[in-house]
């Protein structure tokens, strides 16, 4: 056929609708224009439409404008889309990495390829995108010597350095800032790995140098085996490097004069430097933050010479790998050398003390007008750097803390005691109850109603088995000496480390035969608070004239009626316990808590007991309930 491969044209259509007018077939219809009989039939299709003859009467007539025109609207959508619009998202990831990030279009390229952001239909090569790279000729090579500097030349240097074969071996050199009156940046480079370290040191002498490799050496754990050469041009900063080297056990190789080539990977490096720190910037602007983001930078850019992956990632492999345990013994010997070390860990525990003192005071004075101008004053600081500390230490804000402790203590209270709402808010000075009824439905993710039925008679269908009859008894004031346990966001201790200090505590004084028990006590509310922010207390009893060890805390018990509940089996069964207790027990009593917290006694313990024969008296301070 003439036609073959060729649409339909208007004039065809035309023609189409006067032979259909006719009572010709689509097969008669085709042989006369020289067109496929499904070509007609698919035309005849797409341009009929209903009409109404007669008001009531509906009929399927073929018109060629409509045929023309859905050919039309389907022709725009039947174009395969373009390159550039598949590929937008991808161009635009480019272009802020490029912008934003620094990096070359090739590392930024790898950098999506790696993270696997985008398909491979929508990733285009380095040579489209618009990037022209100007590259140097090689300079001729020049074997003039320095007859000042008396250490290795880089012509003794072993073949598999040279070669890049093994790990560990580094160029070192200085990037200068303002040529006068600045600091200057200390810049090594691993040869294998482009791993990069960047120090800021005070000026481009001889002793700066040292003292940054010194510090560099007790910072890192196994330094002999990282740095096994240095290689360095000839500035007079390095003229005795050689002499280091050999103190350090390290290696050092010296670069012919005016051949920076010979040191290509660290001076490619101090390119990378420079698009954050140009000539003529001053280095002592730059912040420890800077530069460690400026290293960061360098260390996590791809590099198509490393198989397009990461220096760090490189280096994690070839590097140097050690077990948990064996950098944690590795670390505790070397940090308490380092003087800022020292500094760092006293610091750390004079804060830790200071946010301590303040918890205590809000333990006792919860529901108080509580603020941080008035909570600074209590650790004579003031209140903005009090309230970066406290979150610093505690992992959450002031205003945040103190909520989550009333709200707890609340909670509480609507679970243990029949208590209505208004007669908690006469009680607590709480602002209003529509604010409660928000704050609590926010972070329970219920309203006060549902959370008290959900918590009522939680054990009634026999879900808690546990069923302790308690004795009811009059404890006399007691004095515990602790340690407590306060899970920070920096400082998290154990229950066996703060157990063995105490009962070394007591077995050096022999507290057990004078009748003094181990004693721990909560300061948060069992199924409330969460493991991870739960607090606790843990000791001995004291007799009276017994002075306060250094290191221990003083709690004093009040003396008053408390259930004495006994418990004989396995700690993690108290849980049960206490399910028991405040769910069951203590609402079908006529006993209502007391303000002083609960807390346990241990009879035995499990390093002279087998564990199903430990015995725990459980202490809840009761009073009787006003009929």
């Amino acid at each position: 056929m003439e036609n073959k491969g060729k649409h339909l044209t208007l004039e065809e259509r035309k023609s189409i609708a006067a032979l259909h007018g006719q009572g010709k077939s689509p097969y008669k219809i085709g042989k006369i224009l020289c067109r496929a009989s499904n070509t007609i039939r698919n035309e005849l299709r797409r341009g009929t439409v209903s009409q109404v003859v007669n008001e009531y009467h509906e009929i399927n007539m073929y018109f060629p404008d409509t045929g023309e025109m859905i050919y039309r609207k389907n022709r725009c959508k039947s174009r395969k889309i373009g390159k550039r619009k598949q590929c937008e998202d991808f161009l635009k990831f480019i272009e802020r990495e490029v912008k934003e990030e620094k990096r070359s279009f090739a590392a930024a390229r790898a950098k999506a390829l790696k993270q696997g952001n985008f398909k491979k239909s929508q990733v285009v090569s380095v040579d489209t995108l618009p990037e022209k790279v100007k590259r140097k000729k090689k300079r001729r090579k020049y074997c003039r010597r320095n007859k000042y500097l008396k250490g290795k030349s880089i012509e003794e240097r072993a073949e598999t350095i040279n070669t890049r074969e093994e790990f560990g071996h580094w160029e070192i050199d200085c990037v200068i800032g303002k040529k006068s009156g600045d600091k200057v940046l200390l810049t090594l480079t691993e040869r294998l790995t482009r791993k990069e370290i960047i120090r800021r040191i005070p000026k481009k002498d001889i002793q700066s140098v040292h003292g940054a490799l010194n510090k560099l050496k007790k910072e890192m754990a196994e330094f002999d085996q990282v740095f096994k050469s240095i290689t360095s041009d000839n500035g007079l900063e390095f003229a005795k490097l050689h002499q280091w080297g050999k103190q350090s056990g390290v290696d050092i190789y010296y670069a012919h004069p005016y051949s920076s080539w010979e040191r290509g990977t660290n001076e490619n490096t101090n390119h990378l430097i420079r698009r954050f720190f140009p000539k003529g910037t001053e280095a002592k602007r730059l912040t420890k933050k800077r530069i460690e983001e400026i290293e960061n930078w360098i260390n996590t850019l791809y590099r198509k010479v490393i198989g397009w992956r990461t220096s760090e990632e490189y280096y994690k492999e070839v590097g140097i790998r050690h077990t948990s345990s064996e950098l944690r013994e590795i670390m505790s010997r070397r940090l308490p050398e380092i003087k800022r070390w020292k500094q760092k860990i006293n610091t750390a525990h004079i804060q830790y003390e200071l946010v301590i003192r303040v918890q205590e005071y809000i333990n006792c004075h919860l529901f108080d007008d509580l603020d941080s101008e008035k909570l600074s004053q209590i650790v004579c600081i003031s209140k903005y750097h009090f309230r970066r500390l406290f979150k610093a230490v505690c992992g959450d804000s002031l205003g945040n803390y103190i909520q989550r402790l009333r709200l707890e203590y609340i909670a509480f209270k609507l679970i243990s005691t029949n208590i209505s709402v208004p007669e908690i808010l006469s009680q607590i000075n709480y602002q209003n109850k529509h604010t409660l009824s928000r704050a609590f439905k926010n972070y329970f993710n219920c309203s006060i109603p549902e959370f008290r039925k959900r918590h009522s008679n939680a054990c009634s269908e026999g879900k808690n088995p546990i069923q302790i009859e308690p004795s009811i008894e009059r404890v006399p004031h007691t004095r515990i000496a602790y340690l407590k346990l306060e899970r920070t966001h920096h400082t998290s201790h154990s229950f066996s480390v703060l157990w063995k200090q105490v009962l070394q505590f007591s077995e050096s004084y022999e507290l057990l035969s004078k009748g003094c028990k181990y004693v721990s006590l909560t300061l948060d509310y069992p199924f409330i608070t969460s493991e991870e922010q739960s607090r606790f207390m843990v000791g001995v009893t004291l007799p009276q004239s017994f002075k306060i060890p250094k290191g221990f805390g003083i709690y004093e018990v009040p003396a008053g009626e408390y259930a004495i509940f006994r418990f004989k089996g396995l700690y993690h069964g108290l849980n049960r316990v206490y399910r028991y207790i405040y769910l069951d027990w203590l609402p079908a009593n006529d006993y209502s808590l007391r303000e002083p917290f609960t807390f346990e006694t241990y009879i035995n313990t499990p390093e002279k007991t087998p564990v199903s024969e430990l015995i725990t008296d459980i202490y809840l301070p009761v009073k009787k309930k006003e009929i």
